[in-house]
Parts: C-alpha cells; sequence; structure tokens
C-alpha cells in the first residue's frame, strides 16, 4: 500500500564535547535580528512610529491671495513706520494696522 520504512537508532553516544559544539554551531546570519516596536497580531505585522513633535511655525500651507496681500501691506506699513522712526527719533507716530 505504500513505502515500509523502519528506522533504527544505531549510535547511542554521543560525539566529544568539542565535537558536539562544533557540529552544533550555527552561523550568526540565520538567527534574525529581533525588530523593535513592531507587534505581530492577528491582522498581521503593525509597527509604532516615534516622532517629534513638529515646529507649526514652519509649516507651509495654503494660504488664499488676499490673506497674501494683506500681509505684505502690513510689513509695508511697519517698514515705514521703522524708517520714519528712523529719521525722527523723538517723535512719536500713530499708525492703526
Amino acid at each position: 500500500l505504500g513505502p515500509y520504512v523502519d528506522f533504527k537508532l544505531r549510535r547511542k553516544k554521543f560525539a566529544s564535547d568539542d565535537l558536539f559544539k562544533l557540529a552544533c554551531k550555527q552561523p550568526k546570519g540565520l538567527k534574525a535580528k529581533k525588530e523593535k516596536n513592531i507587534e505581530r497580531d492577528a491582522l498581521g505585522k503593525r509597527g509604532r512610529l516615534h516622532v517629534q513633535q513638529q515646529d507649526l511655525s514652519t509649516l507651509t500651507l495654503k494660504k488664499p491671495r488676499a490673506i497674501k496681500k494683506q500681509k505684505q501691506e502690513e510689513q509695508q506699513l511697519l517698514a515705514q513706520q521703522s524708517r520714519i522712526s528712523e529719521a525722527n527719533p523723538g517723535a512719536e507716530t500713530n499708525v492703526d494696522i
């Protein structure tokens, strides 16, 4: 009905300790390196990312053109004020922005 195999244990004593260690030695490349911050579950492989806090002042966002124009006008007014105050150090100027 199929192949017949009869297994017999022929060697009953182990080799010397040095030879046994050499025979059991495995290369370092076979051992899998532990992956940090990775979990495996029923859904598969999930990882955890560690991200530093982002500086929102440097973040570039799409801005409407009207806002850009207002900011440019404000900067021009501030530049004019600083030029006026440098020319007349004793005089005060009141300009609403």
